[in-house]
């Protein structure tokens, strides 16, 4: 499916980038980052997936109201709110967030199923206390069968807690693992 991306019309705002009927996939109280994928957008008989753009990161406060909207050229889609209620939206769900935490967060970028190592029988990627550098794989997100690398993007540090369970579903900016550079 092909993408196109939404358009940041002011801090906060993003809006449809053509005409057409979109379905969200994204609801209020969701967390959004560029490259996010917002919904699909079906314009005539062709589907995209319409990602956010540059700039646009925050909790989602107000979305569309049904499933399927006609938006045109311009609309707004979903208005962005800051990050500050997410502590409190992880926190219902048993997860620690970058507020509450003294570290580099690495955050689920999909709705999925956590895996901390490869198959039953390899070794966990990362443990706690150990050395993590950039671009390395510390879990698994699957979804619908397909296996998607976790990957840690930032400056070499250990370990510090790894709050998501292995084998277990997380959503979408949830915490997996808080690395102390």
């Amino acid at each position: 499916m092909e993408a196109l991306t939404a358009i940041l019309r002011e801090p906060g705002t993003i809006t449809a980038p053509k005409l057409g009927v979109f379905a969200a996939r994204v609801a209020a109280g969701d967390r959004v980052r560029p490259g996010t994928v917002l919904g699909t957008l079906r314009v005539l008989n062709r589907e995209y997936s319409v990602i956010a753009p540059q700039g646009s990161a925050g909790v989602v406060e107000k979305a569309p109201s049904s499933r399927h909207d006609p938006v045109g050229y311009g609309d707004v889609l979903f208005t962005l709110g800051s990050d500050a209620g997410i502590a409190i939206a992880a926190s219902a769900l048993g997860a620690k967030t970058d507020a509450m935490v003294d570290g580099v967060v690495v955050s689920a970028p999909i709705t999925g199923i956590f895996y901390r190592r490869a198959a039953p029988s390899t070794p966990v990627y990362v443990e706690i206390g150990q050395a993590v550098a950039n671009g390395q794989t510390v879990g698994l997100i699957e979804v619908m069968k397909t296996f998607n690398p976790v990957v840690y993007t930032g400056a070499p540090g250990v370990v510090a807690a790894i709050p998501a369970g292995d084998r277990q579903e997380v959503v979408f900016g949830q915490p997996l693992v808080i690395v102390k550079a």
